[in-house]
């Protein structure tokens, strides 16, 4: 694909602060053409234009998330596997995962780091806090046979870190193609 003309002025960060801002796509042409006259060129950017672009990159954005996701699962798999991981050890990789989305810092295998749309991140933030609630449920937290807060009486977590991790990155790939 060839390059936009928002990438071709440098206006790609700028785009997309104002888009999750909330700006519409319209107010952001209007805000990049101004930016381009102050910076003496004669261009201007249309709502068109910005639509197009914000979708590419919303797309490209998904991909890595999606590819983040899956790597994810894949080492929480191979904990799990391998029993060279603690339950806690599990769990706090999932925490970890979910945090990186929260704080807007998701990096791809190569380092590169991806924005995060702000609903994925609340999203993100509240399964941080299921995780550490499953996290403090976990045995040995609160010594042999308590009943760590279930109300049980039997020692286990009120979630299993291991079954319990497709269906947290599944309500996560939910909410980020919404």
């Amino acid at each position: 694909m060839a390059q936009s003309k928002i990438d071709k002025h440098g206006l790609g960060e700028m785009a997309l602060e104002l888009s999750r801002d909330g700006h519409t796509t319209q107010a952001i042409a209007e805000l990049l053409t101004e930016e381009l006259h102050k910076r003496s060129h004669e261009d201007s950017v249309n709502q068109s234009t910005v639509a197009r672009y914000l979708k590419v990159v919303r797309a490209e954005e998904q991909k890595a998330v999606e590819a983040a996701m899956d790597v994810a699962e894949e080492r929480i798999k191979q904990h799990i596997k391998d029993g060279v991981g603690t339950d806690l050890e599990v769990v706090e990789e999932i925490q970890k995962f979910f945090k990186s989305i929260a704080d807007n810092d998701l990096r791809d295998l190569d380092g590169k780091k991806h924005n995060v749309e702000l609903k994925m991140r609340m999203d993100a933030a509240k399964e941080v806090v299921e995780v550490i609630k499953a996290k403090l449920g976990l045995p040995g937290l609160y010594g042999k046979g308590g009943d760590n807060g279930t109300g049980t009486g039997s020692g286990q977590p009120p979630v299993s870190p291991g079954s319990n991790v497709r269906s947290i990155l599944d309500r996560v790939r939910k909410s980020t193609a919404s």
